[in-house]
């Protein structure tokens, strides 16, 4: 998406929920107009991190095989250069963006260790933190990476089947931990189109206490189901 198309989308997302709010929910301007605002932004940024997310939970699953495929070049006769390209070029996204980008620093002359740490900062997974401080750790003081990487790429298959049964496992209180927030307030919506001026008084001077008593409540226990529900491995 070009940034012209980004501005676009943005502007017609944002009138589309002003006539929404206002057409369905009855919220006249100017409070429409706010609380559309509000609501573009909050989606913006739960679609990115949504997507960060995704991004770094596919390249955390993916690196078994690219320690097996490191540890294979390695067992070849490959330096671990050699090996790294490999993986630019046999890997699926996006793990093959992440290491070409790697291979193309390097190749460029760039510490070794610097463009490895510069991965490491942009993903920010402990798994890849781990697959990081060893190949440093090795590259420094030698030793048998082949078997390293081998017995981290199988650890890491084991951790990555555990971590998909906790998920299936917990499937049903982290659904429940999203509608917490989100039933509350489009009931609240859905009374004030029924009726004109039903949230009309959570403007007033108890109301807006009320009001950010009822927000505090709401964010406090979409946190704490999260929490009960991310177990971590």
């Amino acid at each position: 998406m070009t940034p012209s198309e980004y501005i676009g989308a943005q502007i017609v997302a944002f009138m589309g929920l002003v006539i929404i709010l206002q057409n369905f929910f009855s919220i006249q301007f100017p409070t429409n107009l706010i609380a559309a605002a509000i609501l573009l932004e909050g989606g913006k940024r739960l679609l990115f991190l949504l997507r960060k997310n995704k991004m770094k939970q596919r390249m955390v699953e993916q690196l078994p095989e690219i320690c097996r495929t490191l540890a294979n070049a390695t067992r070849s006769g490959m330096t671990l250069t050699q090996g790294i390209n490999m993986v630019a070029q046999e890997s699926a996204e996006p793990a093959r963006s992440e290491f070409r980008r790697l291979a193309q620093e390097i190749s460029l002359g760039i510490d070794f260790n610097t463009a490895l740490k510069a991965v490491e900062k942009r993903l920010e997974s402990r798994e890849f933190q781990l697959f990081v401080a060893t190949l440093l750790i090795q590259k420094k003081a030698g030793g048998n990476l082949y078997s390293v990487l081998e017995e981290m790429g199988q650890t890491l298959e084991d951790r990555k089947i555990l971590l998909q049964e906790i998920k299936t496992m917990t499937a049903e209180q982290r659904y429940v931990s999203y509608m917490v927030p989100v039933l509350p307030i489009f009931l609240v919506l859905m009374m004030n189109n029924v009726i004109d001026g039903f949230i009309d008084p959570l403007f007033s001077g108890v109301g807006i206490i009320l009001l950010l008593f009822f927000l505090g409540g709401t964010v406090l226990t979409f946190i704490l189901v999260r929490k009960v529900t991310n177990i971590r491995v």
